[in-house]
């Protein structure tokens, strides 16, 4: 008997790319302006164009193959600050517990190089 096996976190982010896609052929496009009492109002079915302006009546902005194929090219241009800020932390939270957790209180820098080099904390 096979056991059921979890899907990978990147095929359920890639599933819901896909149906986030299908959904741009569907659902029209809208913006958020404020006006000049500062009331934010939703104008349905509008685009900003490359001025700023609002373009109204324009539909549904599809998504194509090359905008779902591109997707994750472009989070990670776009988020390069948060996924450095995210690696550096992991590797920190892994060096404090893999010397701090592991050896009951000593700290081994470059364990995986030598045992010798240790800081014994008092």
């Amino acid at each position: 008997m096979n056991k059921k096996k979890m899907l990978s976190a990147y095929t359920i982010v890639f599933i819901f790319l896909l149906i986030t896609a299908v959904l741009t052929w569907i659902v029209p496009q809208s913006v958020v302006v404020t006006n000049e009492s500062g009331i934010q109002e939703v104008i349905y079915n509008a685009i900003f164009d490359s001025n700023g302006e609002i373009i109204r009546g324009v539909g549904a902005q599809p998504a194509g193959l090359w905008d779902i194929i591109m997707a994750p090219i472009t989070g990670f241009q776009n988020a390069g600050p948060v996924s450095i800020a995210i690696l550096m932390a992991g590797a920190f939270f892994c060096y404090i517990w893999k010397c701090f957790w592991f050896l009951g209180g000593d700290s081994c820098i470059f364990n995986s190089y030598s045992s010798i080099i240790c800081i014994s904390w008092l």
